[in-house]
């Protein structure tokens, strides 16, 4: 299995102009990440269009523009075998 292919957990977050970083949940909520459910599994390629959709939410929820999206892996998804 590729890196490209790999599932990971991942987690996200914007930042926005002040520099303020805010986690994401999957419909544009921001929070923290022990609050709301944030947790994605995917690929890396996956990973990367996941937290565009997500800041995209957030920018209509927020009415506010993010200056960046990060995503953060937590680790490897064990593929059962």
């Amino acid at each position: 299995m590729s890196d490209t292919d790999t599932q990971r957990r991942w987690l996200f977050y914007v930042t926005d102009w002040n520099d303020e970083r805010f986690y994401v949940d999957a419909d544009g909520h921001q929070g923290s990440y022990e609050d709301l459910p944030m947790e994605f599994v995917g690929t890396d390629n996956e990973a990367i269009r996941e937290g565009d959709r997500r800041a995209d939410l957030w920018e209509v929820k927020q009415d506010a523009m993010a200056a960046s999206v990060t995503r953060e892996s937590r680790g490897r998804v064990e593929v059962g075998g």
